[in-house]
């Protein structure tokens, strides 16, 4: 009986350091890393392109859409880099109608869009 009773007692310990360091395990793993970048977009120049860029990226999981900023040709973007990267915020510019960073517009996507945007 004394035998079963160590056992038993063993046993919790062991349950018990396993979940504790499963929870440490859990709290010490990133969950966001937060980054801004500046990406090069010539052809957005005017309010209309920048509402276009804008609706593409705010639709794009991990963007904050309340960061995002317009200069002439560039777009300035606050993202969570566990969710997307630069070259995704490039490509869904890109399939917006824009040139962006190394990604061309796509071609259908910019004949959709007003004449004076292309």
């Amino acid at each position: 009986m004394q035998v079963c009773l160590d056992i038993l007692e063993r046993m919790k310990v062991a349950v018990l350091l396993v979940l504790l360091l499963s929870g440490l395990a859990g709290t010490s793993c990133r969950q966001r890393d937060i980054r801004t970048t500046t990406i090069l977009c010539p052809k957005v120049m005017n309010e209309k392109s920048s509402e276009i860029v804008f609706r593409a990226l705010s639709r794009t999981d991990g963007v904050q859409p309340d960061s995002i900023r317009f200069e002439s040709g560039k777009v300035t973007v606050t993202y969570d880099s566990m969710k997307v990267a630069i070259k995704n915020l490039e490509y869904v510019i890109a399939e917006a109608g824009f040139d962006a960073g190394e990604f061309p517009a796509d071609p259908k996507a910019r004949e959709a869009l007003p004449e004076e945007l292309r």
